[in-house]
């Protein structure tokens, strides 16, 4: 997928962005200058939507495919972005690994992975080794190189079956940490496939497997941006792990089965260049600031889904952070939908539809969480970062 830009009303939104937006921020910025607050007022509309697979492995560490061929997988699945994340290497950097690879362009980052607390690192140049390192100093390397970390699955609970031990994160008492991962998909798959008939089955109907976040996870991440702002995103955990028996040879969840699946979608003002420089810069940047959404396309493309909000002096996108006494939230979902407004973890509205408009006075952390029905139920869809009224 080229990434997503515009809407149904192109012609009013060409109109807004090239004559009455350019208008308003400069009235608006006239206006901010003697702002008592000093906050920053109204910022671009983030109407490019970039969809990408954050969390995957190659062969540089135990994933089973090169990057060409998870390239090859992604652009097959029409991502746009793809995140490489070995353990504790950044060869495929180091290689040259990291460009455009036709629509996709692949990145690369570290699984920084000392026996427990995984720590995903992205946008630094030299590996961070943790042998020998406290958790906490894990995460002071990785800002000291100017890049930005990502907890990996937080409430991991191991595998039995196929020997994976459970690799929680239990370092919450370090400060720094920028996002965490709310919702892995193959860690959401493996807790259904816990003996011999359970995996056959699940890996060949992966779908029926899949629940949604934890709930440990969004209560800690609720937790969590009840204080400060936390960025969720969705990830992959992909290996493609090939297995062969005596009469059959069998990858469980192919990189491109799981490429179509948990998405972390990353808004932009404007396309992709399709410089890799530029767009790394786009797409990280995004990510630190929140403005990115979790969604489950292999139900339906979440493309075009927006939350936002209003205040006095402007814009606010997810992720952002307001300090007026109030601000204006909208939702707009590219389906029908069940839509959940929720405030510090707690549900504030319910709406039924594709749209839901709500006044917060109240000081908090506003998120959105979507279901979409499917198989005759509401199934989880979209998780939005908050926006922060503070």
């Amino acid at each position: 997928m080229k990434g997503f830009c515009g809407s149904s009303r192109e012609i009013e939104t060409v109109l807004y962005r090239r004559v009455i937006l350019p208008a308003s921020l400069l009235v608006l910025g006239l206006l901010a200058a003697n702002h008592s607050l000093g906050q920053k007022v109204s910022q671009e509309p983030l109407n490019c939507d970039a969809s990408g697979a954050i969390h995957v492995h190659s062969r540089f560490s135990d994933g089973s495919g090169t990057v060409e061929e998870i390239a090859q997988a992604a652009n097959a699945a029409h991502l746009d972005f793809v995140v490489i994340t070995d353990h504790n290497t950044l060869a495929g950097l180091k290689g040259g690994k990291e460009k455009r690879y036709g629509s996709v362009l692949v990145l690369v980052g570290e699984e920084v992975t000392p026996y427990e607390n995984h720590y995903l690192a992205l946008g630094i140049e030299k590996a961070v080794n943790p042998e020998g390192m406290t958790f906490c100093g894990m995460i002071r390397a990785v800002r000291d190189q100017g890049g930005f970390g990502i907890i990996a699955h937080p409430f991991d609970p191991g595998n039995g079956y196929f020997g994976a031990k459970p690799i929680p994160w239990t370092a919450w008492y370090c400060k720094g940490f920028d996002g965490m991962e709310i919702w892995s998909y193959c860690w959401d798959w493996g807790d259904d496939a816990h003996d011999k008939p359970s995996a056959v089955y699940f890996t060949l109907n992966p779908d029926a497997a899949i629940d949604g976040p934890r709930a440990q996870a969004l209560k800690k991440w609720d937790e969590l941006t009840a204080e400060r702002p936390v960025v969720g995103i969705g990830s992959l955990d992909a290996h493609a792990v090939i297995y062969k028996g005596e009469a059959l040879t069998l990858t469980v969840l192919p990189y491109r089965d799981v490429f179509e699946t948990v998405r972390t979608h990353v808004l932009l003002p404007r396309p992709l260049a399709e410089k890799t420089a530029q767009d790394k810069r786009a797409i990280y940047d995004a990510i630190k600031k929140g403005h990115c959404y979790v969604s489950y396309d292999y139900l339906r493309n979440a493309g075009g889904f927006k939350f936002t909000g209003q205040t006095s002096s402007g814009l606010v996108n997810m992720g952002d952070s307001v300090t007026e006494s109030t601000v204006s939230l909208s939702v707009e979902t590219p389906a029908q939908g069940r839509i959940r407004l929720r405030r510090n973890g707690m549900l504030v509205l319910e709406r039924h539809g594709r749209k839901l408009d709500f006044r917060a006075t109240k000081r908090g952390a506003y998120r959105i969480e979507v279901a979409l029905r499917a198989q005759d139920r509401f199934r989880p869809w979209i998780y939005s970062n908050p926006i922060y009224l503070r």
